[in-house]
């Protein structure tokens, strides 16, 4: 079993080619032979997980996801044997604000020139994927309030979380 590219959109949309080559143990093509793919990942979607191969021996499909994942292995079932591969599902690359979130905590701070608030950007697609590396800009509207840091990106837990600290009133 192959699948070509490796590395995939998880947009539920983008899609990479499955073949499966179903040989005996000769190494001769085997047509008409029964193919069942399945998938450890979740959000997959394959266009046949079922069929038949052709006169040459191959059954090809496709397969999609709209959850990211770094290693989705696909198995490919005939008869009693079995192959893998794997297939990386990448989120996509623009943030959506429907499932994009932001959160304070503490949300009420004493405007002391000390005190700070925690502001947590949470940045998905959307499909829910987080995203890494995001570009996240700051402000506020409050005329006491400043922040301290430069725009920030996401780190690798796909969230940006500096403290914005409060100005004295």
């Amino acid at each position: 079993v192959a699948a070509s590219p490796t590395t995939v959109t998880a947009n539920g949309v983008a899609t990479t080619p499955v073949t499966v080559t179903v040989e005996d143990a000769n190494g001769n093509l085997i047509p008409n032979a029964a193919v069942t793919l399945s998938s450890t990942g979740s959000g997959d979607h394959f266009g046949a997980a079922t069929g038949t191969t052709n006169a040459q021996g191959v059954f090809t499909t496709t397969l999609s996801s709209t959850s990211a994942q770094a290693s989705d292995t696909i198995t490919a079932t005939e008869g009693g044997a079995q192959e893998t591969t794997t297939v990386a599902f990448t989120a996509g690359t623009t943030a959506s604000a429907a499932k994009s979130s932001l959160a304070a905590s503490p949300t009420t701070e004493t405007a002391n020139g000390v005190a700070s608030t925690t502001v947590t950007a949470t940045v998905e697609d959307a499909n829910g994927n987080l995203l890494p590396n995001a570009a996240v800009n700051r402000s506020s509207a409050g005329t006491a309030a400043k922040s301290v840091a430069a725009p920030q990106t996401t780190r690798p837990q796909r969230v940006c979380n500096p403290p914005l600290p409060r100005s004295p009133p």
